[in-house]
């Protein structure tokens, strides 16, 4: 039996409970959000790059593979975009029963699901694509770095 080692690189006690959080597979970088209206960026070393409180309430994000743009979605159903900086690039209303979301590796594109089963596929600019229907709601979503599928 192989055992596996752990080795601890950074520690962050937040004081309110963390809602969401995305690492970045290439650049190493960390973004969280809490339960209220906080979202930090960190550096691959714990750093905290920013910390800034919004003026909405995130319940998901996403960052990109290469760090320089991150995904934030709203709990009143907002996809935002922010920059490297933190600050919002656009914003889109998509839907007010939103689950979670996905997006391309590079930020190509996101993917907001919904409770009701439907995938909205937003472009990298802010532009609404298609609206996807499906039998049942959807828990999860991941597009794969590889192959960029669904």
């Amino acid at each position: 039996m192989k055992k596996l080692k752990v080795r601890r690189e950074w520690e962050h006690c937040h004081k309110r409970e963390i809602e969401s959080l995305s690492v970045a597979g290439k650049s190493g970088d960390v973004v969280m959000c809490d339960r209220r209206d906080r979202i930090i960026l960190f550096a691959p070393d714990g750093k905290p790059v920013w910390d800034k409180t919004t003026d909405f309430t995130p319940v998901k994000v996403r960052i990109t593979e290469d760090g320089n743009s991150i995904f934030t979605l709203s709990c009143d159903g907002y996809l935002i975009k922010l920059d490297r900086a933190g600050q919002i690039l656009w914003d889109l209303w998509v839907t007010k029963d939103t689950n979670t979301i996905a997006i391309k590796s590079k930020g190509q594109s996101a993917v907001v699901t919904s409770h009701k089963g439907r995938f909205h596929v937003i472009s990298s600019g802010g532009e609404r694509g298609r609206i996807v229907h499906t039998p049942e709601p959807i828990a999860h979503a991941k597009i794969s770095a590889r192959t960029g599928a669904l």
